[in-house]
């Protein structure tokens, strides 16, 4: 393996897990926000939860399988 080449740190770990919080957050804030403005609610809420759920695991399975290459 090169000096140069990233590993897996934890402070790779915790960006992991705050991008995946980070985005749950966001899906559930856009959610609310269209239900706001249809007057939809729970229906968008549960929808920008879901989108934010699939957005950081996949997230999360690009950066690790790019870790498992090396």
């Amino acid at each position: 393996m090169d000096d140069d080449a990233e590993g897996l740190t934890w402070s790779g770990l915790l960006s992991l897990g705050l991008v995946a919080a980070v985005m749950v957050v966001v899906g559930f804030a856009l959610g609310w926000w269209a239900d706001r403005l249809f007057n939809t609610f729970p229906i968008m809420v549960l929808v920008g939860i879901g989108l934010g759920v699939v957005a950081s695991v996949s997230y999360t399975y690009v950066r690790i399988r790019s870790y498992l290459r090396e």
